[in-house]
Protein backbone atom coordinates (compact mmCIF):
# COMPACT_ATOMS: atom_id res chain seq x y z
CA UNK A 1 0.00 0.00 0.00
CA UNK A 2 0.97 3.54 -0.35
CA UNK A 3 1.73 5.53 2.75
CA UNK A 4 0.23 9.16 2.66
CA UNK A 5 1.41 11.28 4.86
CA UNK A 6 -1.05 11.31 7.89
CA UNK A 7 -2.07 14.11 10.82
CA UNK A 8 -3.67 12.34 13.89
CA UNK A 9 -5.55 15.10 15.65
CA UNK A 10 -6.37 14.65 19.34
CA UNK A 11 -8.58 16.79 21.36
CA UNK A 12 -7.91 16.81 24.41
CA UNK A 13 -9.33 18.27 28.46
CA UNK A 14 -8.03 17.87 31.84
CA UNK A 15 -7.26 14.26 30.48
CA UNK A 16 -3.13 14.10 31.07
CA UNK A 17 -2.89 10.52 32.32
CA UNK A 18 -5.07 9.16 29.79
CA UNK A 19 -3.47 11.50 27.34
CA UNK A 20 0.11 9.86 28.09
CA UNK A 21 -1.50 6.19 27.12
CA UNK A 22 -2.48 7.24 23.82
CA UNK A 23 0.45 8.80 22.67
CA UNK A 24 2.31 5.51 23.64
CA UNK A 25 0.32 4.04 21.53
CA UNK A 26 0.77 6.28 18.62
CA UNK A 27 4.63 5.75 19.09
CA UNK A 28 4.61 1.85 18.56
CA UNK A 29 2.38 2.30 15.19
CA UNK A 30 3.05 -0.11 12.53
CA UNK A 31 2.54 3.10 9.98
CA UNK A 32 6.29 4.07 8.53
CA UNK A 33 7.15 6.86 11.41
CA UNK A 34 8.14 9.44 9.05
CA UNK A 35 5.07 9.73 7.22
CA UNK A 36 2.61 10.81 10.30
CA UNK A 37 2.12 13.50 13.27
CA UNK A 38 0.29 14.10 15.91
CA UNK A 39 -1.35 17.15 16.69
CA UNK A 40 -2.96 17.57 20.38
CA UNK A 41 -5.18 20.41 20.80
CA UNK A 42 -5.09 21.37 24.70
CA UNK A 43 -9.21 22.40 25.54
CA UNK A 44 -7.94 23.82 29.13
CA UNK A 45 -6.28 26.76 28.64
CA UNK A 46 -5.16 26.29 32.39
CA UNK A 47 -3.40 22.75 32.02
CA UNK A 48 0.41 22.91 30.46
CA UNK A 49 0.80 19.92 28.47
CA UNK A 50 3.90 20.90 27.05
CA UNK A 51 6.34 18.57 29.66
CA UNK A 52 4.21 15.49 28.44
CA UNK A 53 4.22 15.95 25.09
CA UNK A 54 8.05 16.32 24.85
CA UNK A 55 8.35 12.67 26.03
CA UNK A 56 7.21 11.68 22.31
CA UNK A 57 8.16 12.38 18.96
CA UNK A 58 6.26 13.55 16.00
CA UNK A 59 3.77 15.19 18.69
CA UNK A 60 2.69 18.92 18.25
CA UNK A 61 0.44 20.77 20.68
CA UNK A 62 -1.70 23.95 20.27
CA UNK A 63 -4.19 25.52 21.74
CA UNK A 64 -8.38 25.87 21.57
CA UNK A 65 -9.57 28.24 24.23
CA UNK A 66 -13.47 27.98 23.03
CA UNK A 67 -14.75 25.01 24.95
CA UNK A 68 -16.08 22.04 23.31
CA UNK A 69 -14.28 18.91 21.69
CA UNK A 70 -15.41 20.19 18.15
CA UNK A 71 -13.81 23.67 18.50
CA UNK A 72 -10.58 22.45 19.37
CA UNK A 73 -11.14 19.34 16.37
CA UNK A 74 -11.15 22.25 13.87
CA UNK A 75 -8.37 23.92 15.32
CA UNK A 76 -6.72 21.13 14.86
CA UNK A 77 -7.30 21.13 11.26
CA UNK A 78 -6.05 24.40 10.92
CA UNK A 79 -2.39 23.54 12.35
CA UNK A 80 -1.86 20.23 10.39
CA UNK A 81 0.31 19.57 7.79
CA UNK A 82 -1.25 16.33 5.96
CA UNK A 83 -3.96 16.45 3.28
CA UNK A 84 -4.96 12.87 5.04
CA UNK A 85 -6.30 13.12 8.49
CA UNK A 86 -6.97 11.04 11.24
CA UNK A 87 -9.14 11.43 14.71
CA UNK A 88 -9.36 9.99 17.74
CA UNK A 89 -9.50 11.00 21.56
CA UNK A 90 -7.58 11.05 24.25
CA UNK A 91 -8.57 8.42 26.44
CA UNK A 92 -8.46 5.94 23.56
CA UNK A 93 -5.49 3.48 23.12
CA UNK A 94 -4.99 2.76 19.10
CA UNK A 95 -3.86 -0.66 18.18
CA UNK A 96 -0.64 -1.04 16.88
CA UNK A 97 -1.81 -1.19 13.26
CA UNK A 98 -5.20 1.06 14.10
CA UNK A 99 -3.70 3.95 11.33
CA UNK A 100 -2.12 1.45 8.95
CA UNK A 101 -5.51 -0.32 8.76
CA UNK A 102 -7.73 2.81 8.69
CA UNK A 103 -5.71 4.48 6.15
CA UNK A 104 -5.87 1.35 4.12
CA UNK A 105 -9.36 1.59 4.00
CA UNK A 106 -9.41 5.08 2.99
CA UNK A 107 -7.41 4.54 0.07
CA UNK A 108 -9.06 1.30 -1.55
CA UNK A 109 -12.65 3.40 -1.79
CA UNK A 110 -13.07 5.46 -4.47
CA UNK A 111 -14.71 8.95 -3.50
CA UNK A 112 -14.68 7.82 0.02
CA UNK A 113 -15.23 10.56 2.20
CA UNK A 114 -14.96 9.23 5.76
CA UNK A 115 -13.77 5.58 7.23
CA UNK A 116 -15.66 5.03 10.83
CA UNK A 117 -13.08 2.35 12.37
CA UNK A 118 -14.37 -0.08 15.12
CA UNK A 119 -14.29 0.94 19.09
CA UNK A 120 -14.17 -1.55 21.78
CA UNK A 121 -15.08 -0.74 24.77
CA UNK A 122 -12.84 -1.91 27.80
CA UNK A 123 -12.59 -2.66 31.15
CA UNK A 124 -10.33 -1.26 34.37
CA UNK A 125 -9.95 -4.54 35.90
CA UNK A 126 -11.75 -7.56 34.00
CA UNK A 127 -11.76 -9.28 37.12
CA UNK A 128 -13.94 -7.62 39.04
CA UNK A 129 -15.54 -4.91 36.63
CA UNK A 130 -18.55 -2.60 37.82
CA UNK A 131 -21.89 -2.64 36.73
CA UNK A 132 -21.74 0.70 35.48
CA UNK A 133 -18.71 -0.73 33.30
CA UNK A 134 -20.56 -3.83 31.86
CA UNK A 135 -23.74 -1.44 31.06
CA UNK A 136 -21.30 1.06 28.79
CA UNK A 137 -19.64 -2.50 27.72
CA UNK A 138 -22.62 -3.48 26.40
CA UNK A 139 -24.14 -0.14 24.78
CA UNK A 140 -21.61 2.07 24.20
CA UNK A 141 -19.89 3.38 20.64
CA UNK A 142 -21.71 0.61 18.29
CA UNK A 143 -19.88 2.36 15.82
CA UNK A 144 -21.20 -0.34 12.47
CA UNK A 145 -24.35 1.10 13.25
CA UNK A 146 -24.01 4.27 13.61
CA UNK A 147 -22.35 4.22 10.22
CA UNK A 148 -25.17 2.04 8.27
CA UNK A 149 -27.90 3.79 10.04
CA UNK A 150 -27.33 7.54 10.32
CA UNK A 151 -24.25 7.92 7.89
CA UNK A 152 -21.39 9.12 10.42
CA UNK A 153 -18.42 7.70 13.04
CA UNK A 154 -17.84 8.66 15.91
CA UNK A 155 -14.87 11.44 16.44
CA UNK A 156 -13.10 8.82 18.38
CA UNK A 157 -12.08 6.58 15.79
CA UNK A 158 -12.56 8.30 11.92
CA UNK A 159 -10.03 8.51 8.54
CA UNK A 160 -10.87 11.18 6.23
CA UNK A 161 -9.11 14.05 4.01
CA UNK A 162 -8.61 17.44 3.92
CA UNK A 163 -10.63 18.59 0.56
CA UNK A 164 -13.57 16.61 2.54
CA UNK A 165 -13.41 19.47 5.18
CA UNK A 166 -12.88 21.86 2.16
CA UNK A 167 -16.02 20.82 0.66
CA UNK A 168 -18.62 19.90 3.44
CA UNK A 169 -16.82 22.39 5.98
CA UNK A 170 -16.02 22.07 9.14
CA UNK A 171 -17.16 21.12 12.38
CA UNK A 172 -20.20 22.26 14.09
CA UNK A 173 -17.70 24.16 16.98
CA UNK A 174 -20.86 25.30 19.06
CA UNK A 175 -21.82 21.57 19.38
CA UNK A 176 -21.08 19.78 22.46
CA UNK A 177 -22.51 16.45 21.41
CA UNK A 178 -23.51 15.27 18.08
CA UNK A 179 -21.01 17.16 16.51
CA UNK A 180 -19.93 14.13 14.33
CA UNK A 181 -23.44 13.37 13.18
CA UNK A 182 -24.11 16.67 12.31
CA UNK A 183 -20.64 16.58 10.01
CA UNK A 184 -21.06 12.85 8.98
CA UNK A 185 -24.46 13.75 7.45
CA UNK A 186 -22.96 16.27 5.51
CA UNK A 187 -20.34 13.94 3.87
CA UNK A 188 -23.16 11.58 3.08
CA UNK A 189 -25.28 14.26 1.70
CA UNK A 190 -22.39 15.84 -0.50
CA UNK A 191 -22.02 12.16 -1.81
CA UNK A 192 -19.43 11.31 -0.75
CA UNK A 193 -19.02 7.26 0.57
CA UNK A 194 -19.01 6.19 3.66
CA UNK A 195 -16.86 3.15 4.91
CA UNK A 196 -16.94 0.93 8.44
CA UNK A 197 -13.35 -0.60 8.88
CA UNK A 198 -13.63 -3.27 11.65
CA UNK A 199 -9.80 -3.68 11.46
CA UNK A 200 -8.93 -0.03 12.38
CA UNK A 201 -9.35 -0.33 16.17
CA UNK A 202 -9.07 1.59 19.09
CA UNK A 203 -9.86 0.40 22.70
CA UNK A 204 -11.89 2.90 24.98
CA UNK A 205 -12.29 2.59 28.56
CA UNK A 206 -16.07 1.93 29.88
CA UNK A 207 -17.55 4.60 32.05
CA UNK A 208 -17.71 2.99 35.70
CA UNK A 209 -20.06 5.22 37.40
CA UNK A 210 -23.70 6.30 37.17
CA UNK A 211 -22.86 9.86 37.31
CA UNK A 212 -20.61 9.32 34.08
CA UNK A 213 -23.57 7.23 31.93
CA UNK A 214 -26.02 10.36 33.29
CA UNK A 215 -24.03 13.04 32.34
CA UNK A 216 -23.63 11.35 28.77
CA UNK A 217 -27.06 10.76 28.68
CA UNK A 218 -27.66 14.86 29.39
CA UNK A 219 -24.95 15.39 26.42
CA UNK A 220 -26.63 13.09 24.02
CA UNK A 221 -29.95 14.81 24.09
CA UNK A 222 -28.78 17.99 24.00
CA UNK A 223 -26.61 16.99 20.73
CA UNK A 224 -30.51 15.70 19.26
CA UNK A 225 -32.16 18.56 19.98
CA UNK A 226 -29.75 20.73 18.35
CA UNK A 227 -29.75 18.08 15.11
CA UNK A 228 -33.25 18.27 14.81
CA UNK A 229 -32.86 22.16 14.97
CA UNK A 230 -30.95 21.50 12.02
CA UNK A 231 -33.48 19.16 10.44
CA UNK A 232 -30.40 16.95 10.68
CA UNK A 233 -32.55 14.66 13.16
CA UNK A 234 -36.36 13.85 12.09
CA UNK A 235 -38.90 15.71 15.06
CA UNK A 236 -40.74 11.95 15.09
CA UNK A 237 -37.81 10.28 16.22
CA UNK A 238 -36.96 12.33 18.74
CA UNK A 239 -40.61 12.74 19.98
CA UNK A 240 -40.81 9.31 19.34
CA UNK A 241 -38.06 8.63 21.57
CA UNK A 242 -39.92 10.72 24.32
CA UNK A 243 -42.90 7.91 24.22
CA UNK A 244 -40.92 5.06 24.37
CA UNK A 245 -38.58 6.39 27.11
CA UNK A 246 -41.46 6.64 29.29
CA UNK A 247 -43.90 3.82 27.74
CA UNK A 248 -41.06 0.85 26.72
CA UNK A 249 -38.56 0.89 29.58
CA UNK A 250 -38.06 -2.39 29.35
CA UNK A 251 -37.22 -2.69 25.78
CA UNK A 252 -33.19 -3.17 26.35
CA UNK A 253 -34.02 -6.37 28.65
CA UNK A 254 -33.96 -9.41 25.75
CA UNK A 255 -30.36 -7.81 25.09
CA UNK A 256 -29.15 -7.73 28.63
CA UNK A 257 -30.79 -11.24 29.17
CA UNK A 258 -29.00 -12.87 26.60
CA UNK A 259 -25.68 -11.30 27.36
CA UNK A 260 -22.87 -14.20 27.75
CA UNK A 261 -20.50 -13.63 30.92
CA UNK A 262 -22.62 -11.51 32.83
CA UNK A 263 -24.52 -13.08 36.36
CA UNK A 264 -28.06 -13.06 37.27
CA UNK A 265 -27.84 -10.70 40.05
CA UNK A 266 -25.40 -8.19 37.29
CA UNK A 267 -28.14 -8.73 34.38
CA UNK A 268 -30.61 -7.36 37.20
CA UNK A 269 -28.34 -4.52 37.99
CA UNK A 270 -27.99 -3.81 34.80
CA UNK A 271 -31.70 -4.07 33.85
CA UNK A 272 -32.14 -1.19 36.83
CA UNK A 273 -29.24 1.20 35.26
CA UNK A 274 -30.94 0.86 31.93
CA UNK A 275 -34.79 2.04 33.15
CA UNK A 276 -33.60 4.42 35.31
CA UNK A 277 -31.09 5.95 32.58
CA UNK A 278 -34.80 5.21 30.36
CA UNK A 279 -36.65 7.54 32.56
CA UNK A 280 -33.77 9.88 33.17
CA UNK A 281 -33.50 10.82 28.98
CA UNK A 282 -37.38 11.00 28.98
CA UNK A 283 -36.83 13.82 32.01
CA UNK A 284 -34.11 15.43 29.75
CA UNK A 285 -35.87 15.36 26.48
CA UNK A 286 -39.01 17.56 27.99
CA UNK A 287 -36.80 19.91 30.19
CA UNK A 288 -34.56 20.78 26.53
CA UNK A 289 -37.81 21.22 24.76
CA UNK A 290 -39.17 23.57 28.02
CA UNK A 291 -35.33 25.31 27.49
CA UNK A 292 -35.69 25.83 23.38
CA UNK A 293 -32.86 27.65 21.87
CA UNK A 294 -31.50 28.34 25.39
CA UNK A 295 -27.18 28.48 25.51
CA UNK A 296 -26.55 24.51 25.67
CA UNK A 297 -24.75 23.06 28.93
CA UNK A 298 -21.14 22.42 28.78
CA UNK A 299 -21.51 19.34 30.91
Amino acid sequence: MDFPEVSIIIPTFRDADCLALCLAALERQSYPTDRYEVVVVNNCVEDDLQPLVEQFTHVRLCVEAQPGSYAARNQGLAVAKAQVLAFTDADCIPAEDWLEQGIQSLLKVENCGLVAGSIRVFVQDPAAPTVCELYDKLFAFPQKQYLENDHYGATANVFTYRHVFDQVGRFAAEMKSGGDVEWGKRVHAAGFTLVYAETARIDHPARSSFAALRKKTKRVVDGHYILMQKQLFAKTRFFGGLAADLLLPFRSAPYILSSQGITGPQKLQLLGISISLRYIKFYDRLARLRVGNHTLSAS
